[in-house]
């Protein structure tokens, strides 16, 4: 399986860019894994500076991401490579 980082490096475009591009296309299927009753009510909103802000539609959909982080940040790493995600911010919103 090809990561992320190493199509980085043979990548016409700006790395921020394509980087973008796959986490945010990346979200649906990294939190069906980890919390498959809630994933699609959730998307990935941006991603900036290695952190990705994601927008959930409930309080308490945001409280059960939160508490799912570790698992979260665990499957982007496998998903993605190591150290292209650090951080996951919540954010309460529309879809």
């Amino acid at each position: 399986m090809k990561l992320i980082s190493d199509l980085l490096k043979r990548s016409a475009l700006a790395s921020s860019q394509v980087t973008s591009i796959q986490v945010t296309a990346a979200w649906p299927k990294i939190a069906k894994v980890v919390c498959p009753d809630i994933a699609e009510e959730t998307k990935a909103h941006k991603y900036v500076k290695k952190t990705l802000t994601v927008i959930v539609i409930t309080s308490q959909h945001m409280m059960n991401m939160q508490l799912k982080e570790i698992q979260l940040l665990a499957e982007c790493e496998e998903q993605l490579g190591k150290g292209v995600i650090e951080k996951i911010k919540f954010r309460i919103g529309r879809l």
